[in-house]
């Protein structure tokens, strides 16, 4: 693979709000939540992706957040106009694979 055909970030969204789909492409069992409130303030949690994204649909007023990786091999955002932002090669790799399957 030559280094053009490397995608550094990609932004995408969901037709439907379903963070279950996120469980699809986030292997890790334990990852870093970051979420920013309405008076942008910035929360740093550590916890299993099954949990964060149970909570994440529960948030009120949530402004952005981010799911990364502890190894920081990736980082996945989505703002507060509803986008997704994926950076990382690993990320990139497994929605890529995801939207092939799932049109």
């Amino acid at each position: 693979m030559d280094s053009l055909s490397v995608r550094a970030e990609i932004s995408a969204s969901f037709v439907d709000k379903d963070y279950s789909k996120l469980r699809d492409i986030i292997e890790e069992e334990f990852i870093w939540f970051i979420a920013e409130d309405r008076y942008d303030k910035l929360w740093l949690y550590e916890g299993k992706t099954a949990t964060i994204l149970q909570v994440i649909p529960e948030l009120c007023r949530l402004n952005e957040y981010y799911l990364i990786s502890k190894k920081l091999h990736w980082l996945l955002c989505e703002d507060h106009h509803d986008m997704l932002h994926l950076s990382g090669q690993p990320i990139i790799d497994r929605w890529m694979r995801y939207e092939s399957s799932n049109p």
